[in-house]
């Protein structure tokens, strides 16, 4: 794996979580 598709994938799972749990705390 190229080390940049990995930091790239790595920012997109980040980004995911952070809209997640975001939603998580609107909802509440």
């Amino acid at each position: 794996m190229d080390i940049g598709e990995k930091n790239r994938k790595g920012s997109l799972v980040a980004w995911h979580t952070k809209g997640f749990w975001r939603k998580h705390d609107n909802s509440e």
